[in-house]
């Protein structure tokens, strides 16, 4: 089971899992993807400036957007444009076998 906790930083909430291995950041991005299937208008993967190693994936979605970094120093980072596209992925997360929510 795959801890992920949720944080608030400067006032933004996120999700935070301390895994850095790739099949884990391969099964957020699956579960992002399967919850916003049909509201995903567009996937960017940026180069990050912070390391080499960094990926960075925006989901543009019809009603905001989804990012999730993956550093293979500190883990996985996956931030939403709000509050309610948070706590659908959360709820998803929570409900799935492979992940757990920790507070």
């Amino acid at each position: 089971m795959i801890k992920v906790k949720l944080v608030e930083h400067k006032g933004k909430k996120s999700l935070e899992l301390h895994e850095n291995d790739w099949s884990t950041f391969s099964k957020c991005c699956e579960t992002i993807e399967q919850v916003f299937d049909g509201l995903i208008e567009n996937k960017e993967r940026l180069p990050s400036p912070a390391a080499l190693a960094d990926v960075y994936i925006t989901y543009h979605l019809k009603n905001g957007s989804v990012d999730i970094d993956f550093d293979e120093a500190w883990g996985i980072d996956i931030f939403c444009s709000s509050d309610s596209l948070l706590a659908s992925l959360k709820d998803a997360m929570d409900s799935s076998h492979d992940f757990k929510i920790c507070t």
